[in-house]
């Protein structure tokens, strides 16, 4: 469901306006939240196929503006939250994964059967933080990948605990915006929340050419490096040993014999190395290869 604060800001409630309410975010601010948000779920999304090895959907569900301390005291019991100093920005970013999810990733990585039924955890014990630290970690690594380039800000190494526990919200209890994705985990459904203070997103859209647009993944950018290279092709029908003699003597209007039929397939090579099969076809006023095969 979209939050009121995920419908843009009409010119006729004056009282709603970012000048009656400074510490909102303003609709651009909160575009280029979402797109971070969103580059991030896929970035999460490819690494945990890899970590966990199990079918995962992910898709963004919303964004909402709340003081940190309302955001941090609606989360489930049982939930796994994952806090991340930030450095030079005073504050602390949260990601949180609900209690479904969590036990669905506890079971597949103590490898439970998977027809095993789950068992519903209640609350997170130590050992249980001890399993999902690499998971965190992980899901932290890609946190700093997106937002780092956009901010300038440093996530420092993330501390899990259950939701409930340890320490809350700062005493000034700034704005926070939470943004919210619903995962679907082998079957299980839940939600993955990141939530970060809003002057962090203030400073990503403070920062030089980086307001209108999130950076491209850094694997993207390469493979976007990659694709515009160029590539020499040539179309190749193999030929059969000649004397040098009779190399020597070739002249115009000789033919040489090729020990295949008219119809012989020929081979595409890029720089040198076959990569194609096919067949030479009329295209136009020119000759064009048409693939039959990878070789």
């Amino acid at each position: 469901m979209e939050s009121d604060f995920d419908r843009p800001m009409r010119a006729h409630k004056p009282a709603e306006s970012a000048a009656c309410r400074p510490e909102m975010l303003l609709d651009d601010q909160l575009d280029l939240a979402r797109e971070a948000f969103r580059q991030f779920l896929d970035r999460a999304a490819a690494a945990l196929l890899r970590y966990l090895s199990c079918p995962i959907e992910v898709a963004y569900a919303g964004a909402d503006q709340l003081p940190l301390s309302e955001a941090l005291g609606k989360l489930e019991s049982g939930a796994c939250v994952a806090s991340m100093d930030l450095s030079p920005i005073p504050g602390v970013a949260y990601l949180t994964l609900e209690r479904q999810l969590v036990g669905t990733a506890l079971e597949i990585l103590m490898g439970a059967p998977a027809d095993a039924p789950e068992i519903p955890r209640a609350s997170l014990t130590a050992v249980d933080l001890h399993i999902l630290q690499d998971l965190v970690a992980l899901l932290a690594d890609e946190v700093r990948g997106t937002w780092k380039p956009l901010c300038g800000c440093s996530f420092l190494a993330p501390s899990a605990r259950a939701a409930g526990t340890g320490a809350g919200a700062a005493a000034d209890d700034c704005s926070a915006l939470v943004l919210t994705a619903e995962v679907v985990l082998n079957g299980a459904t839940g939600a993955l929340q990141f939530i970060v203070p809003s002057v962090l997103i203030r400073a990503a859209f403070a920062q030089p050419s980086r307001a209108d647009t999130v950076p491209p993944a850094p694997r993207d950018a390469l493979f976007d490096a990659v694709c515009s290279a160029s590539f020499g092709l040539e179309a190749v029908l193999r030929g059969s040993g000649i004397r040098i003699r009779d190399l020597l003597d070739l002249k115009a209007g000789d033919t040489l014999a090729l020990p295949y039929k008219t119809d012989a397939p020929v081979e595409c090579q890029v720089n040198g190395v076959v990569k194609y099969r096919g067949a030479l076809v009329g295209s136009g006023e020119s000759v064009g290869f048409q693939i039959g095969s990878e070789a």
